[in-house]
């Protein structure tokens, strides 16, 4: 192949997807008894990470940022910067698959298994009286609260929407919906003109002359996103000052990217796209990625906090 630039033979391996899962079910059981050892300082990582050193000394570094990531968290975050950044959504349905199975399954069955064996290793103690285990009972009241606040919001534009179960006094006085609408038509219709595009906005969409209308549908305002971060802060032990501010700082944060997006798909949006993704696709992975690595500094931050006040 070097010297004369022609493939010999091709090294296709076309297996059924049962054995390829059997085979990582394998390497799972591996790491996951790898990581075990290495939480329990009974291996140890022989090569000094560096990140201006060697490739070996490279990948080491990227292996103990890996380790340092919140287990659960860190095979979304790793699935979403190979589709996204790495541009994994273009290697069409195979690759979609492959990229899920290697990216996110294969390592969320690691942490699973994680999870497992260190409950066997665990000493068991008589004393312990609490029922569920402190990440059980925080998962199981964000997933509760975030279900609420996600089909409660779903359910109320419901009412406000003429037909069916629309309330009249609710859409008048009460429509919290219309006034998010309002304030991202005029944040975008603001930018828009400080940059010298002439807009025009009505209650539903936005018109920058000479280039394009967008509306803003329900899916646009980010009420699903908004609800994450305020079910996932709520219900995560912390001080309510800490709460308070985390959440404001990245919902401000998330609506402005979001500003910034009407703004640019009002300029340049010409409504083509693929059957595999759309914008809403795109910048929500984008916002979910970035909302992981935020919450998981805010979580490193308190960690620490918590632990130097002990």
């Amino acid at each position: 192949i070097w010297k004369d630039g022609y493939l010999m033979e091709e090294n296709l391996k076309e297996n059924k997807i049962s054995f390829w899962i059997a085979k990582h079910n394998i390497y799972s059981d591996l790491l996951a008894h790898e990581e075990v050892e290495r939480l329990q300082k009974a291996r140890l990582q022989t090569l000094k990470p560096k990140l201006f050193g060697t490739p070996d000394e490279r990948t080491a570094l990227l292996k103990n940022w890996w380790w340092k990531l919140p287990r659960y968290w860190r095979p979304a975050i790793y699935f979403l910067y190979r589709f996204i950044f790495k541009l994994g959504f273009l290697d069409g349905k195979t690759g979609i698959i492959f990229h899920f199975l290697q990216g996110f399954w294969f390592r969320l069955i690691v942490d699973i298994k994680i999870d497992e064996l260190m409950i066997k290793s665990a000493p068991i103690s008589g004393n312990d009286t609490t029922g569920l285990k402190p990440a059980t009972n925080f998962t199981i009241r964000f997933l509760m609260l975030f279900a609420f606040l996600y089909f409660f919001n779903l359910y109320y534009n419901g009412l406000m929407s003429p037909g069916g179960n629309y309330n009249l006094f609710l859409a008048q006085h009460f429509n919290y919906v219309q006034g998010l609408r309002n304030l991202l038509l005029y944040a975008s219709s603001s930018g828009l003109q400080l940059l010298g595009y002439p807009t025009l906005t009505n209650h539903y969409s936005l018109l920058v002359i000479g280039h394009n209308k967008i509306n803003l549908s329900y899916d646009c305002l980010g009420l699903g996103v908004m609800s994450f971060i305020i079910a996932f802060i709520a219900t995560y032990p912390s001080n309510v000052k800490n709460k308070l501010l985390i959440s404001v700082s990245l919902i401000i944060g998330f609506q402005l990217l979001n500003t910034l997006r009407f703004m640019f798909l009002a300029l340049y949006w010409k409504g083509a796209g693929t059957k595999l993704m759309n914008h809403h696709t795109v910048f929500n992975l984008v916002i979910y990625l970035l909302l992981a690595f935020s919450l998981y500094l805010w979580i490193e931050k308190s960690t620490i906090k918590k632990a130097s006040n002990l």
